[in-house]
């Protein structure tokens, strides 16, 4: 059996007080409406007395997030909304009371000596918040924290006289990017979205400094469906290389990123470090943190049996303190032959060599195509759209289909990642290298 207990205290005096039971089976009558206390068949039934009690007036509950989702959900269920301010009286007592082993309802209660009752009861834990909320009232006495602790809706969606309304109602809530530009027609700003139209709103609800400028300098706004949020990271991070938008910041600068680099030492054994250089093609797996580059690193020496000391993982140029542990066949005690030791730095060579040739399928911008994205080589090549029927039977027809794009840091950082996390989306592509040539490929 479900409860719920209201109580609307205007000036410290309670006004109303309601209490329901939501019990499936029983029908309502205007008698039980017009009771405080009364048994009811399901929220439908009392939404309108919740709706007339918390209308104009701020909900207060603790862990009152939790409270105000439940309420807007039963209210989503009978198709109305609920859009009310919400105070939790657990975070104002965490600012009011503060360094309590816990903001728990009992707990405060006891540290304030409320009476409780059964906690379990809802009548008696509305009664307890109610007098827990008028003590914190009292603690402060400007009111101003209990202001600053409210949560109010987010504005309705601010409209500029010179962009027409009709703009908005023709977004779609698909994957895609958008361009926001000035008076001029000139980009002030890209972006990319999983939903564009919930995107662009946002952007007119904005309370940031920088919301409110970008908002006031737009004129026009435009957008292209992608498919699928991949395609609209690389398409985003294209335009703000070619168009260098003025609200664009983050992807306007490349950034160092960190190799394995292979070498020999004077007594010819193949040895490997961490080294970090400015970004560029490399024949190796490049990455975007050295601790990723260090755990590669660790990986390739346990799984080839490589020495710590000769991959940069243990201090100092003496012996291996892990010899035991690493598989190491003591290469740094002389116990080992260099060059059967170097046939197996060679395989790690190779083992950190990219699969430099894949595909990457995902869903287009209808039912009736797909997405494209190839990678030669290890080099981001472009992304292109084909109709899922149609059978691509070579690399010079995958070519023809993509638009070619330029391979940065930012692309090949969102290829990895993506990898990363869709460890399975990827096609490797057994490619002849004299098979095609790659049209119109930029490296950067």
């Amino acid at each position: 059996m479900n409860a719920i207990c209201l109580r609307r205290i205007k000036e410290g005096k309670t006004e109303a007080t309601f209490y329901a039971r939501c019990r499936p089976g029983r029908y309502l009558s205007q008698e039980a409406l017009e009771n405080g206390s009364s048994c009811y068949s399901g929220f439908s039934e009392i939404a309108g007395k919740v709706s007339s009690l918390t209308h104009n007036a701020v909900l207060v509950a603790h862990n009152a997030p939790r409270v105000y989702q439940t309420l807007k959900a039963e209210f989503r269920r009978t198709g109305c909304k609920f859009e009310v301010p919400y105070l939790c009286t657990e975070r104002l007592s965490n600012t009011l009371v503060p360094h309590l082993t816990s903001y728990d309802l009992d707990y405060m209660c006891a540290v304030l000596g409320i009476y409780t009752g059964e906690l379990s009861d809802t009548a008696a834990g509305n009664d307890a918040v109610c007098e827990l909320f008028l003590r914190l009232l009292r603690l402060d006495e400007d009111g101003s924290v209990c202001s600053a602790n409210i949560v109010r809706q987010k504005p309705p969606v601010k409209i500029q006289k010179w962009i027409e309304a009709s703009q908005f109602s023709g977004l779609p809530s698909d994957a895609g990017i958008y361009t926001f530009h000035d008076r001029d027609g000139e980009l002030i700003y890209a972006g990319k979205a999983k939903n564009i139209k919930r995107r662009i709103l946002s952007h007119f609800t904005s309370q940031t400094e920088k919301g409110k400028a970008l908002r006031n300098r737009t004129r026009a706004f435009n957008f292209e469906r992608c498919g699928n949020e991949l395609i609209a990271l690389l398409w985003e991070a294209d335009l703000i290389l070619i168009r260098r938008p003025e609200g664009n910041t983050l992807q306007k600068k490349e950034y160092p990123t960190y190799h394995i680099v292979p070498g020999k030492n004077r007594q010819g054994i193949i040895s490997f470090h961490v080294e970090r250089k400015p970004f560029r093609r490399d024949t190796t797996s490049i990455f975007f943190r050295k601790k990723e580059a260090l755990l590669k690193l660790n990986e390739i020496c346990r799984l080839h049996r490589l020495c710590p000391t000769y991959t940069g993982l243990a201090p100092g140029k003496n012996k291996c303190r892990q010899f035991d542990e690493t598989g190491c066949l003591g290469i740094c005690q002389g116990l080992e032959k260099a060059g059967h030791y170097n046939v197996r730095a060679q395989r790690a060579i190779t083992n950190l060599e990219e699969e430099g040739d894949f595909l990457i399928t995902g869903e287009g911008r209808n039912s009736n195509e797909k997405s494209l994205v190839l990678v030669l080589n290890g080099v981001y090549q472009g992304f292109g759209f084909v109709d899922v029927t149609e059978q691509i039977t070579g690399l010079n027809e995958i070519l023809h289909l993509i638009t070619p794009r330029k391979h940065t840091y930012h692309t090949a950082r969102i290829v990895a990642a993506y990898i990363l996390r869709n460890p399975g989306s990827k096609t490797v592509l057994e490619i002849a290298r004299t098979q095609a040539s790659i049209p119109g490929h930029k490296v950067g």
